[in-house]
């Protein structure tokens, strides 16, 4: 990765060719340190209760019960704290370059592409998946749709992450936002 980075260009990660996606994603998730199931937060969810807890006593929280849990300060104010979010950039890609070995990396809901799987992977950091249950479910499908040799077709926003991640378990695949798309790409073909 290059070390110049900028807000408008950012790394898009290919993935390493692989014989069979779902087994490396499955290589990926047995590694120790991709945390999945509730049994792996255990110790997590022990020191994220106690630092919870002290956090929420404090006076701006005793405020927000208050009044209904609204409280405006100034032009706003972050609630969270310790935690960062990878940045898109406004040529399709990432900044990856925040992420070092030894930082916890949460993967969202709707899921992150081979590629990012591997990546986070390959560096060696903690990843934990929240992955839907219901999007694993769809790259299931997507799988055996591979293994047929078949062209998959997403429904859904080109840019979406959801779209994205579900696109790299794909071999071959179409994706189509609406209903007048297909009819209007299958008239001017």
């Amino acid at each position: 990765m290059s070390a110049e980075v900028s807000l408008e260009k950012g790394t898009v990660l290919q993935a390493t060719s692989v014989e069979n996606k779902k087994q490396e994603r499955r290589r990926i998730m047995k590694s120790p340190n991709f945390l999945r199931k509730n049994g792996d937060f255990i110790e997590e969810k022990a020191a994220v209760d106690a630092k919870m807890l002290s956090e929420m006593k404090s006076e701006m929280l005793d405020k927000m019960r208050e009044s209904n849990y609204e409280v405006t300060r100034g032009r706003g104010q972050r609630a969270r704290e310790g935690v960062s979010f990878i940045e898109k950039t406004g040529d399709g890609g990432k900044r990856f370059d925040d992420v070092k070995e030894g930082d916890v990396v949460i993967l969202p809901a709707f899921g992150a592409t081979l590629a990012e799987m591997q990546h986070f992977s390959d560096m060696g950091v903690t990843t934990v998946d929240t992955t839907c249950p219901w999007v694993t479910k769809v790259w299931n499908v997507v799988d055996k749709q591979v293994q047929r040799s078949m062209t998959t077709i997403i429904h859904g926003k080109y840019a979406h992450e959801e779209a994205i991640a579900t696109a790299s378990m794909c071999d071959d695949y179409l994706m189509v936002k609406n209903i007048d798309e297909p009819s209007t790409s299958a008239t001017t073909c």
